[in-house]
């Protein structure tokens, strides 16, 4: 069995929705599966633009990582899926930045402030080479030392 089939959303009795790696199946002798990189799926809603906004955080705090295991009382779970390609994606993606270094993510910070700085100056260009100047738009200065 490949590692993508051993990933499943589960809707819980609570309402939880959760995507987890199921490690070991319930049985007739125990109800509880085994499981590990819980990641519980919030989604919200933004009604005034008409978009639907979803992210992953921990299911439980502090219990992530290859070597975290779980139980889940398979009695808890109403409903069960393979989750589609997109949220397997974010899933791992977001399992991958949970596992980041505070170097990794001071570096990532970089990444963006320069990506932002160059968005900035060929939009300035842009502008100037504008006869309508954009004169709606106003600047906010940005120190790329503070994180908001």
């Amino acid at each position: 069995m490949n590692e993508v089939s051993n990933i499943k959303q589960f809707k819980l009795a609570n309402g939880d929705e959760i995507i987890c790696e199921v490690i070991e199946w319930a049985t007739d002798e125990t109800p509880d599966l085994v499981i590990r990189r819980a990641l519980h799926l919030n989604v919200f809603d933004d009604d005034t633009r008409g978009v639907r906004y979803y992210h992953f955080k921990p299911w439980m705090m502090m219990q992530e990582g290859d070597d975290v295991f779980l139980t889940l009382n398979s009695n808890h779970i109403i409903s069960e899926a393979n989750p589609i390609t997109k949220v397997l994606q974010n899933y791992y993606e977001a399992i991958k930045n949970a596992e980041m270094t505070e170097e990794e993510i001071a570096e990532k910070i970089e990444e963006h402030v320069a990506d932002l700085k160059r968005r900035t100056l060929m939009l300035k260009d842009a502008m100037e080479g504008d006869s309508d100047g954009f004169d709606n738009i106003i600047e906010f200065p940005f120190d790329p030392k503070k994180l908001h």
